[in-house]
């Protein structure tokens, strides 16, 4: 972070002088509304399908409403990129932190923000405390002034990741404004555990709805309308008038999600275009979000140690692929963009037969991110491509098979880089991390991996090695007989952040913790060292290859992993044909000696050479070509 605060040419739509707010668009009048804030910190490169879908809900109720991309004026306020760094760091909470003063008032720990940046060795220091002094206050007084000028009957806030602060500071402001509106809070950080503790601490949170609030949300608009029957909204936390934090009964699983109407960002794409964030006309450099499954289909067989998603409702259930197909064509019509980043956490296993023909035979041109499990097959990889699935998130994680099965992952470690290969051979960019720090690893499962890596340079690198975070709701965080803890406690820039009357351990999303037979930082020296190297690699003035050409009995491979002049390895008679076996996908060499009718002997010396070549890849008895077909199959 070392931009400085900027003070744009376009003047953010906050002003008085402000591009039109957010349509209202309902199915009927109604002398009730909602305003629907997104505020900082969300990535201002594309809208919240949060408030874009309870807009549409409430809509559907007869009621008006107007979302608030708020984060984007921000963004352009204190400049684009320098927004961008803050909102996509998942370590300190700078971006709560630099609105605490406003939405905790003297009470906010830090008031001079001295405290925290003596704490950590945070970048753009002086920046920052331009940022906390002058721009904060001056964003809140406009956000809340644009809020208040339609009067909103409810005022809902969404908040994931750091946008806490931010919401309650804007709440804050806008009390005395509108003192008969009604503030309601959402998302990830007000789920129902933590609901209670910010309502009983907190003046501005008075309704938490926690949960699928696809039932709720609107049961809640018809509660208000009728004046009574608010104690029966599932899903609702709430404050009563003697002050007591009442919790009603949590809000149901949502099955049918083909009745939930189309996400509305109308709002977002004219403020950020009125900001200069967007390009007028064709817009795809932004990814419309949009749903298409909830819960996880592994995680209901197996929970990822690490995983904090889908607190509440693992249960997986998928939109039909007519209702997907119908969704992304009313939304690249609305919106002007044919990118798409589905916000499911793993794609629906039916949709190969079902969709993804429909996507790669239509008069389609779509760009659709989806998070995927990674131990696809090359054929379900290539028809993924041509449906416009470009870019993928399969929670790779590791390539050690003994990591993998610490995190309960249910694939091998070359089963990722087999998906790693055709993903780059059928044009689709993958999305991933390496992680350790799991009970019971050992210094060879890392020293293994890294030697791998610098036979992977022709792949796509990992974008970083991290230790692994304690999420809540993840099976570290919750099962402590299983994962022993010499220490937690919530993430320690809370400290300076929320008033001392918090329970952080009751808020906090993110902890410090400790686990009991684990290595120590320095033993992954290696790991990090390699994949340094490997990323390296990829910002040279020429991209490594290993790629093979082939004829009946022969085979040549092009290594460019680690020279630009490639050199030429040629393969012949039981070499090429063992090679060959192995490219779908792992095999042992007693497979392949069947496979190729050669005796098992003579199949593990040739695997021995080509190992020794870096041509194939072994662990665990398995075997893997590395090399990429020379053209498209």
């Amino acid at each position: 972070m070392n931009a400085p605060v900027k003070r744009s040419r376009r003047r953010a739509a906050v002003s008085q002088e402000a591009a039109p707010e957010a349509k209202e668009v309902a199915s009927a009048r109604s002398v009730h509304s909602i305003a629907l804030v997104a505020a900082p910190f969300n990535s201002f490169r594309r809208p919240s399908i949060q408030v874009g879908l309870l807009a549409a809900l409430a809509r559907q109720c007869g009621w008006s409403a107007r979302t608030h991309h708020l984060f984007l004026d921000f963004a352009v306020m204190i400049g684009s990129e320098f927004y961008e760094r803050i909102a996509n760091d998942r370590g300190v909470a700078v971006g709560d932190w630099l609105f605490s003063v406003k939405a905790f008032g003297p009470d906010a720990p830090d008031p001079d923000g001295r405290a925290m940046l003596a704490a950590f060795d945070l970048k753009d220091a002086e920046q920052l405390l331009i940022v906390r002094r002058d721009v904060v206050p001056r964003f809140v007084r406009l956000a809340a002034e644009e809020i208040a000028r339609s009067n909103p009957t409810v005022v809902g806030f969404t908040s994931t990741f750091q946008q806490t602060a931010a919401a309650i500071a804007i709440a804050r402001r806008l009390r005395s404004m509108l003192p008969r509106a009604r503030f309601l809070f959402g998302g990830a950080n007000f789920e129902r555990d933590m609901a209670a503790e910010w309502i009983a601490h907190v003046p501005e949170v008075e309704l938490v709805l926690s949960g699928e609030a696809d039932d709720s949300f609107p049961a809640l608009l018809r509660a208000i309308d009728a004046g009574e029957g608010i104690d029966r909204v599932t899903g609702l936390s709430w404050r009563d008038d003697d002050g007591t934090v009442r919790q009603n009964k949590p809000a149901k699983m949502i099955t049918a999600l083909d009745c939930n109407p189309t996400p509305d960002y109308t709002e977002y794409f004219d403020r950020a275009e009125y900001l200069g964030l967007v390009q007028i006309g064709l817009r795809n450099d932004v990814r419309i979000p949009f749903e298409s499954a909830r819960g996880c289909w592994w995680g209901e067989h197996s929970h990822c140690v690490f995983c904090g998603l889908n607190a509440l409702t693992m249960k997986f259930r998928s939109k039909s692929p007519d209702r997907v197909w119908t969704e992304l064509a009313e939304l690249a019509e609305r919106h002007r963009s044919y990118h798409f980043e589905a916000v499911d956490n793993i794609i629906d296993r039916d949709y190969r037969g079902a969709l993804l023909p429909r996507l790669s035979a239509a008069d389609a041109t779509y760009d659709i991110f989806y998070e995927v499990k990674s131990n696809l097959k090359p054929d379900e990889i290539r028809d993924m491509a041509d449906a416009g699935i470009r870019t993928i998130q399969p929670g790779i994680e590791s390539l050690s098979t003994p990591v993998l099965k610490l995190m309960r992952k249910g694939v091998r470690g070359l089963d990722n880089v087999n998906l790693l290969r055709w993903s780059a051979h059928y044009g689709v960019a993958v999305s991933w991390n390496v992680l350790w720090g799991f009970p019971g690893e050992k210094t060879e499962f890392y020293a293994e991996q890294a030697d791998l890596f610098r036979h992977l340079h022709h792949l796509q690198p990992p974008s970083a090695g991290l230790r692994v975070w304690l999420e809540r709701y993840s099976p570290l965080f919750k099962d402590e007989a299983s994962f022993p803890k010499t220490c937690r406690k919530p993430e320690r820039s809370l400290d300076f952040i929320v008033p001392a009357r918090i329970d952080k351990e009751a808020i906090a999303y993110f902890f410090e913790y400790e686990l009991e037979n684990t290595l120590a930082d320095r033993d992954f020296d290696g790991m990090a060292e390699a994949i340094g190297v490997w990323k390296e690699a990829w910002m040279r003035d020429w991209r490594p290859q290993l790629r093979y050409f082939s004829s009946p009995g022969v085979v040549t491979v092009e290594d460019s992993r680690h020279a630009p002049e490639p050199r030429l390895t040629r393969l012949t008679g039981r070499d090429a044909r063992i090679f060959q076996a192995l490219l779908e996908k792992p095999l042992s060499a007693g497979r392949v000696a069947e496979l190729i009718d050669e005796p098992l002997q003579r199949v593990e010396r040739s695997l021995r050479l080509l190992s020794h070549e870096g041509l194939i890849a072994s662990e665990g008895g398995l075997h893997l070509s590395l090399a990429l077909p020379a053209r498209r199959r």
